[in-house]
């Protein structure tokens, strides 16, 4: 699931953990800076938005940036217990988002939650 032009994480579902960790192709394993253990994500939405370059800087490099519309509504998937679980969002201008997947709040475990914002059109596989 490409998140940038520079990222393109992979999550895997560890059982044994009950989370989503992240690896990317370059750098690895997303780890905790302070145990060096894996960062394990009990929930992971890929939430849909409108994303509009812009003309700001935003690194050493030279890389411009983006925008995301967070506002309104959109596209998700909720991925949580292994499980993925095709969803809508909202937000109005007081947030945060709202999930909802089947008629009813979409499953969110207690635990850390991740919110990959990509591309309208844009989803996981």
């Amino acid at each position: 699931m490409p998140v940038s032009d520079t990222e393109t994480p992979t999550f895997t579902y560890d059982s044994s953990v009950g989370g989503w960790k992240r690896t990317e192709p370059d750098t690895g394993a997303f780890v905790d800076a302070d145990t060096r253990s894996p960062v394990v994500v009990s929930t992971l939405i890929v939430q849909q938005v409108a994303i509009t370059p812009t003309s700001q800087v935003v690194d050493v490099n030279g890389q411009t940036g983006v925008d995301h519309d967070v506002m309104g509504g959109g596209k998700a998937q909720v991925f949580t217990a292994g499980r993925e679980f095709d969803s809508t969002w909202t937000q109005n201008s007081s947030g945060p988002p709202s999930f909802t997947a089947d008629k009813g709040p979409a499953p969110i475990a207690p635990g850390l939650v991740w919110i990959c914002l990509v591309a309208t059109g844009s989803v996981a596989t």
